[in-house]
């Protein structure tokens, strides 16, 4: 009988855990079909705002990975990179700096990223960490100063990095607290800006 309750509970646990996480994703994409205006059906798919096609991702976490958004953009990238912030731009902090140097280096080795990228622009270079497997892409692609424009309005919105892996450009916020405001308030923005990194490379 104390095995069938053990079983019993290991049940509810499981079952409690997954209506958490189906109310933690309900409540997401209520959120961001709220302040898009548009209906994102699904955790992961494709969506169009005024005009611009994008893909976003959404995962509620777990007790080993946290929560994450993301949108992207395809684009005819011959190289790759990632962008993350060194320090505060203006957003809401939502990790620390230990955590964002532990981001950008677990995200280095595990896409390869070896090589950090200056841009000459004084005030980018100081805000932002840039590497790449292909620094000459890279370096190339901020020459834009649109583009360098669009990465800093990009990271006011709130977000931990900006990734390009040769065929889509993505931006991320991890965590992504399901419980927020502001997130989802500067996703247009974010889009609009995404699309600008993707219109001219």
């Amino acid at each position: 009988m104390e095995y069938v309750y053990f079983i019993l509970l290991i049940a509810v646990v499981v079952f409690a855990a997954f209506l958490h996480t189906w109310y933690k994703e309900r409540n997401v994409l209520s959120k961001l079909s709220k302040v898009l205006d548009i209906k994102l059906s699904g955790a992961k798919g494709s969506a169009a705002w005024h005009g611009i096609d994008f893909e976003y991702d959404y995962y509620s976490g777990d007790e080993n990975t946290p929560s994450h958004f993301s949108i992207s953009r395809p684009c005819a990238a011959s190289g790759n990179f990632l962008i993350t912030a060194k320090a505060d731009t203006g957003a809401r902090n939502l990790i620390n700096m230990k955590g964002i140097r532990h981001l950008a280096n677990k995200l280095l080795k595990s896409m390869g990223f070896s090589n950090e990228i200056k841009t000459h622009d004084p005030d980018f270079d100081k805000d932002f960490y840039v590497t790449a497997e292909t620094p000459r892409f890279a370096g190339g692609f901020l020459e834009s100063r649109d583009k360098r424009q669009a990465i800093k309005e990009i990271f006011l919105s709130g977000s931990q990095s900006i990734r390009c892996d040769g065929s889509l450009i993505s931006v991320f916020w991890e965590p992504f607290p399901y419980k927020g405001k502001a997130e989802y308030s500067s996703i247009p923005a974010a889009i609009h800006n995404l699309a600008r990194l993707t219109g001219e490379i």
